[in-house]
């Protein structure tokens, strides 16, 4: 290899270093205000969820559509992903754990309504020919309730289709900065033991709000009774969306903060491969000048002897 071709890699390399560290730098930011926005209402969404258990476990009897048991096979798969690449395994990690799922439950094509937030997820399935009922794609950061309205509305919608037995939530869970981990959570039907671990799923693992899990256990294991009014049901017929609406918020929020630090990672060691690769670069350049250095010294020498 040539001296001006190795040179010529070490700028690109160089330059690509300079992009990748960029990319590290605002992955960085972008992942610390989602990582924010997601701790902070992981608080409000577990009150929330324990609210509707407590509903649930009353023994007041309650009827709800999203309540029932059904053995129809049809289910409503709402998958999460980014809208851009370069995050790592995050996206086909999810991808996976639905398809895992499907085969799991013995679904097939005609099995399945997808709802799908992220790009990713939607060009994955539509050209596999699954049904995707509806499809968001996420072109902010600032995610809110009003944001996912249309998409709460239409998964509403398949929950009331007595064909669907069951809505399940396919997402990137926050572990931690390092980890993250693609889960499958049921939304629908309605159960406290689901619920139960869905609220425990809400919390860190460590770090901010990590304290609640305790709180979290002692309230679940303290029997209180509830006086509901108007009614019971009535608060039950309240709340359902509106927890449809949170758990969906939280999920996304998380996914957010997941592929923040997926990227953030990915750009990092993206970063450390360049280096690596610029040093082996400059090593063999200056190998290769010292050899044509040493190769023009034993010319002139050689000419020098010749005219003696």
């Amino acid at each position: 290899m040539s001296l001006k071709s190795i040179k010529t890699k070490i700028i690109s390399v160089q330059k690509t270093h300079q992009v990748t560290r960029a990319m590290e730098a605002v992955s960085a930011v972008k992942m610390r205000k989602a990582q924010v926005a997601a701790l902070a209402g992981r608080p409000y969404a577990l009150h929330a969820l324990s609210i509707l258990r407590r509903v649930m476990e009353s023994k007041v009897p309650l009827a709800h559509p999203f309540m029932r048991k059904s053995d129809v096979r049809g289910v409503v798969m709402i998958v999460i992903t980014s809208d851009k690449g370069l995050a790592g395994a995050l996206n086909s990690a999810v991808i996976k754990a639905a398809v895992r799922e499907m085969s799991a439950r013995g679904l097939t094509r005609e099995d399945v309504r997808f709802i799908t937030i992220g790009k990713k997820g939607y060009e994955y399935f539509s050209k596999r020919g699954f049904t995707v009922e509806h499809a968001l794609t996420l072109r902010e950061d600032r995610i809110s309730h009003e944001t996912l309205r249309e998409t709460t509305n239409e998964i509403m919608r398949l929950a009331h289709d007595e064909t669907m037995g069951a809505v399940l939530a396919v997402y990137t869970h926050f572990r931690s900065t390092m980890i993250q981990e693609a889960v499958v959570r049921k939304i629908v039907p309605l159960d406290p033991l689901a619920l139960a671990e869905t609220v425990r799923g809400i919390l860190p693992e460590q770090g901010k709000y990590a304290e609640l899990a305790g709180m979290s256990e002692a309230e679940e294991t303290r029997a209180v009774e509830y006086t509901f009014e108007p009614s019971a049901q009535s608060v039950l017929d309240e709340l359902v969306p509106f927890l449809l609406s949170v758990e969906l918020l939280h999920a996304v929020l998380e996914s957010q903060a997941s592929e923040h630090s997926a990227r953030m990672v990915a750009m990092k060691n993206a970063s450390s491969k360049a280096d690596e690769v610029a040093e082996d670069l400059t090593r063999a350049f200056n190998k290769a000048r010292q050899g044509a250095i040493t190769s023009e010294v034993s010319e002139i020498v050689g000419g020098v002897e010749a005219m003696k």
